[in-house]
């Protein structure tokens, strides 16, 4: 297997496995053309246990990674280093939040 230029690292929680998001989301690598290597895979051990993965995607152009991270997004991943949106009140008209940027 010939690793490409491009590669993102993606994480997927919750119930990757009987919701069939872990294999779904190496289909869609496949499918497009990339390659990966799980880094990270830990199982949830009863059914109310929620699983964790992180793989590496690796792609030939920058265009294949965006699709296959974008199908990946879909499907539940995210981005290694994405976090959520946060939100804040706005206290005053016109005055950034603190921690703002």
């Amino acid at each position: 297997m010939t690793a490409g230029r491009h590669t993102a690292r993606l994480v997927l929680k919750g119930h990757i496995i009987d919701s069939m998001m872990l294999p779904q989301i190496m289909d869609v690598v496949m499918d497009i053309g990339g390659n990966f290597t799980i880094e990270e895979l830990k199982v949830g051990q009863h059914k109310t246990d929620t699983s964790l993965c992180r793989m590496e995607v690796y792609a030939e152009t920058a265009e294949q990674l965006d699709r296959i991270v974008q199908r990946a997004r879909a499907l539940g991943a995210t981005a290694e280093h994405e976090q959520p949106v946060r939100t804040d009140k706005v206290v005053r008209k016109g005055v950034f939040p603190e921690g703002f940027y």
